[in-house]
């Protein structure tokens, strides 16, 4: 092919890249491109000549929904010529939101994907974060979030800012179960990743370590240390070995919300955990200010259990407090698959909640007995459980009993009765199968007026009583089930004339 050829071609290639990358008809281009991929967009502009910013931005797919509010980058033309001059081309994302849902029945029936490498331990997932890292970072060099939302994936979470920087991620203004948190992960040359995290008021502070199959760090709450580490293997999620201490700490009893006449309080706590079993331990005790003429009455816990994911062995349980008492007489086990010998034993607690330093504006007694008859074939557990004069902010009971036994598989609620107030009552038993998950002779009655319910009602709504039965037997995922509802002297608010 003669010299001039292939340059008019590869001019006319380049020509054609630009005309076809011009930022005016760009978004009518982008819009078929990004839907074929799910993505969809309420509308494009223009921002200069090499920039774009994509408006309410909507993507979903297998449960999973993100949406933006905005989203702004570079022209394809621009973005590749910022790249392979050095530059950083960033894309800036405002107003995003990442949820939970369900699959919708087009996605369960869609075709399934080619088959793709599957990650089946922690060295699998950094291998593959060490051989994506590089590439990404290469064309995707900053990422900018702001204003975003994680929803239905637990607690609500929402992030101020997260900056993607050259393979570091810092995030800024992390709001979780009322705290607000500041963490950066950075990657290292020998192929580690650590990350590095701290609460607002730097009360918390968290440093990380992950290395192939190892995991190390160390926490500080409240000026004490809590030092971790983990080892896994190829394969499986679940560490061989991992360790959780916190060794000789000290808080100001105040700061546990233990007012005088106590001044500190100290332990030590211990889990151990190794080819799928633990060991756990714990001690507290909390002491007077030094001042001999100060008493103060015992304030002491301890405990120590053993076992697996599916079964709880808890060989001693003692407290001693001004609020709450209990007291384990031997070891008990609890399990979810199979029947188990034990001793006899009992587990009794007793607790005055207006005397709790952690719940506010709370009052009642509760009382609990777990007792364990032994035998050589199978241990037969018996628990019955009273709260009287009950109440939490906006919930309050006057007594509830309930009662039953655990002779496994089966688990039977003999009784539980609930005096909601003077006239208001609920009852109920049955028993369900563990193994086979199966309901057998559920009933539930139920007779309510509304001062109870006054505080969930229209205005305006009430009634002279309500009488509720039911029953429920079968599968637990879908019992069958059959009741009556009645309803003397309804009387309701009138609707709004429109309705």
């Amino acid at each position: 092919m003669a010299r001039w050829l292939k340059v008019f071609l590869f001019a006319g290639g380049v020509a054609v890249l630009v005309v076809a990358t011009l930022p005016w008809w760009l978004g009518t281009a982008l819009r078929p491109s990004l839907q074929s991929r799910g993505v969809t967009f309420e509308s494009y502009e223009r921002v200069g000549y090499a920039h774009f910013r994509l408006r309410e931005t909507v993507y979903r797919a297998n449960g999973v929904r993100i949406t933006a509010e905005s989203v702004e980058t570079l022209t394809p033309l621009a973005w590749i010529v910022q790249r392979l001059r050095g530059a950083e081309p960033a894309i800036k994302v405002e107003g995003w939101q990442v949820s939970r849902l369900g699959v919708t029945a087009a996605e369960k029936s869609a075709p399934p994907h080619a088959p793709q490498s599957t990650l089946s331990s922690l060295p699998d997932l950094q291998a593959a974060l060490r051989r994506v890292t590089p590439r990404v970072a290469y064309w995707l060099p900053r990422v900018y979030l702001s204003d975003g939302e994680l929803i239905g994936f637990g607690p609500a979470v929402s992030i101020a800012s997260a900056d993607w920087r050259n393979a570091t991620l810092s995030v800024a203004g992390l709001h979780i179960a009322g705290h607000i948190i500041t963490a950066v992960v950075t990657p290292t040359d020998d192929g580690a990743i650590t990350l590095v995290a701290h609460t607002a008021d730097d009360a918390t502070r968290l440093q990380l370590a992950w290395t192939n199959t190892e995991l190390k760090g160390e926490a500080t709450l409240w000026t004490q240390p809590l030092r971790f580490a983990a080892r896994f293997t190829a394969h499986g999620w679940l560490p061989a070995e991992a360790s959780l201490v916190a060794a000789h700490w000290q808080l100001p009893a105040a700061r546990l919300k233990l007012g005088a006449p106590y001044a500190q309080v100290h332990g030590d706590a211990q889990l151990l955990w190794r080819d799928g079993a633990f060991d756990f331990s714990f001690n507290a005790k909390a002491e007077p200010a030094a001042d001999p003429k100060t008493k103060a009455p015992p304030f002491a816990a301890s405990g120590t259990a053993h076992g697996t994911l599916r079964e709880l062995t808890l060989t001693a349980l003692a407290v001693d407090a001004p609020f709450a008492t209990a007291k384990l007489t031997a070891p008990v086990t609890f399990s979810l698959d199979r029947p188990l010998a034990a001793e006899s034993a009992e587990l009794n607690v007793e607790a005055d909640l207006s005397k709790l330093p952690w719940l506010a504006d709370a009052s009642g007694l509760v009382k609990g007995t777990v007792s364990v008859n032994g035998d050589t074939a199978a241990a037969r557990q018996t628990f019955r459980l009273d709260f009287t004069n009950f109440s939490l902010p906006g919930f309050a009971i006057q007594k509830a009993q309930a009662s039953g036994a655990l002779r496994w598989p089966w688990l039977e609620l003999t009784s539980l009765d609930v005096q909601l107030d003077e006239t208001s009552r609920v009852q109920a038993h049955g028993s369900v199968d563990w193994q086979t998950r199966e309901l057998t002779g559920v009933a539930l009655q139920a007779k309510l007026t509304p001062g109870w319910f006054a505080r969930w009602l229209p205005a305006g709504t009430t009634w002279g009583s309500a009488e509720v039965t039911a029953t429920m037997d079968g599968p637990l995922q879908a019992p069958r089930h059959q009741g009556s509802l009645k309803i003397a002297g309804l009387q309701r608010p009138p609707l709004h004339p429109l309705l």
